[in-house]
């Protein structure tokens, strides 16, 4: 009895048996949860995996990008607090690829298929309450290095609003690797995009930025409003500087992006810093003054001279570093965790 007890319990934690595990009912459903945000038509991936005929075709090819944890693209570290946006796929759930492609990749009966996601074809937040287009589209060539290039679009506020959500909108998601977003209040920017005869810039002059950063999109992401309490500050007459990513598909795009703003009522009770620890990673920290950063390779340590600074670490964009608080014993560091902002 024992043994056969413990024989028992130890098939409760293997994956089930080739025969057993199909498209519809077991990888359809993975599929649509970590995938499909950018697997689809107008999601920016290379290819569908929405239906069986496209997730067979490339059943090789999943199985070994999921195996090398190369897909879903998640950068962050490990740890105790949760994240908003994680696609990371547990183990078995790899296993469960690995078995249906073993077992020859079997369909299963199209009634155990998950209802499909509805993707909205608007604005993902409703619309926006101001929104900015390119004046001009971008030509793209078919081929050739990576493409780097900033595109001034002036608000044309005649006073400041506070900024609580953004949504980016490509018009060709697949040739858009990654768009950052910054706030240019002197026009220096839109100084240097007159003296280039194409749409936009290629970079601002050494030692200049694009201005103060408010965000950043890539391929899936799903804009979100900032907790209560915290906005972004747009100024009046601002400038906003979209520096978008291109990475070539093999035929020639047109790029014409728009932005969309979603305006709080009231300003936040502290002002508002993003301050990029490295490419890749975003936090939005609540102090005054601004704080000094330093860096020992593998960790970036904020020192808020006055009081503890308040630490919201979004995923849009995926974490790549660790942040510890230095001024303020642990049990005051104020992080917000994805619970607390779904």
């Amino acid at each position: 009895m024992k043994k056969l007890l413990f024989l028992t319990a130890a098939s409760l934690a293997l994956p089930a048996q080739g025969d057993d595990v199909t498209y519809a009912r077991d990888i359809a459903p993975i599929l649509q949860k970590s995938c499909v945000g950018c697997h689809r038509d107008g999601g920016g991936a290379p290819f569908v995996l929405t239906d069986y005929a496209s997730t067979s075709r490339k059943a090789g090819t999943i199985l070994r990008v999921v195996e090398d944890r190369f897909m879903p693209p998640w950068h962050a570290i490990g740890g105790d607090v949760a994240l908003v946006g994680d696609r990371r796929l547990r183990e078995e759930e790899i296993a469960l690829f690995k078995t249906w492609q073993d077992a020859g990749r079997p369909e299963g009966d199209p009634k155990d298929l998950p209802p499909p996601h509805q993707y909205p074809e608007g604005w993902t937040l409703g619309e926006p309450d101001l929104i900015l287009t390119m004046d001009q589209a971008y030509e793209l060539p078919a081929e050739g290095p990576d493409i780097y290039r900033n595109f001034v679009l002036p608000t044309s506020l005649p006073a400041g609003k506070y900024l609580k959500a953004i949504e980016f909108r490509p018009s060709s998601p697949e040739v858009v690797h990654h768009a950052l977003f910054s706030v240019d209040t002197k026009g220096r920017a839109r100084e240097v995009d007159a003296a280039d005869t194409e749409p936009g810039f290629a970079e601002m002059p050494v030692g200049e930025g694009t201005g103060r950063s408010i965000g950043g999109w890539v391929p899936g992401a799903s804009p979100f409003p900032l907790p209560e309490g915290l906005a972004h500050h747009l100024p009046a007459h601002s400038d906003v500087v979209i520096q978008a990513h291109f990475h070539l598909t093999g035929k020639p795009e047109r790029e014409q992006s728009q932005i969309g703003f979603y305006f709080g009522d009231k300003p936040p009770p502290a002002p508002v810093h993003q301050h990029p620890t490295t490419p890749g990673f975003r936090c939005l920290l609540r102090h005054r003054p601004r704080p000094r950063c330093r860096g020992d390779g593998h960790h970036r340590f904020f020192r808020a001279p006055r009081r503890c600074a308040r630490l919201w670490c979004p995923s849009t964009l995926p974490l790549s570093r660790k942040i510890a608080f230095h001024d303020c014993p642990p049990a005051q560091w104020p992080v917000h965790r994805a619970a607390e902002h779904p």
